[in-house]
């Protein structure tokens, strides 16, 4: 299963679009989701994201709280979540690039944390072949697809 997720609510006080930071209710709303989709999240052990700064908290925030997860439920040693940087993941990536990301690091349980509007594009692409028709995507969102390999229409959407 591959999960998607745009980072959380970030403020535009900041110098340059690559610091920008989670509001408070961009950290309260991906935390929110966290808890959610926490059976969804479960099996993830490996978590790739934009370098950004507010793609960066989004992923230590979901991290955290599935490690405290797996340690609560002794499925997994706490602080077993990988979080890889990739700058192939950033918001105006092509596509072709963000899929070599996707396909270097993948593994059969794997969550995504980017920006719009390469999630939306992403998104169609691996669940309809073709980015005619970008997926809309609010702060903190998440889909889930089944899928064994990231490529052209191999997604199956997850239904919440």
């Amino acid at each position: 299963m591959l999960t998607l997720m745009r980072h959380g609510e970030a403020s535009w006080a900041s110098a340059t679009d690559e610091q920008r930071e989670l509001t408070e209710q961009g950290i309260a709303f991906v935390n929110e989701q966290a808890k959610q989709y926490a059976n969804r999240l479960a099996p993830v052990t490996r978590i790739i994201a934009s370098p950004f700064y507010r793609t960066r908290q989004t992923a230590d925030l979901v991290a955290a709280h599935m490690s405290t997860l797996h340690a609560n439920s002794g499925a997994k040693a706490a602080g077993a979540i990988e979080i890889i940087l990739d700058d192939r993941l950033t918001p105006d990536t092509p596509i072709p690039d963000a899929v070599a990301a996707l396909e270097q690091f993948w593994k059969p349980e794997l969550l995504v944390v980017t920006h719009q509007p390469l999630i939306g594009l992403l998104t169609s692409y691996l669940l309809q072949g073709s980015i005619l028709y970008p997926e809309p995507f609010l702060p903190g969102q998440l889909i889930s697809m089944d899928m064994e390999w990231p490529g052209a229409a191999q997604g199956i959407r997850i239904p919440h």
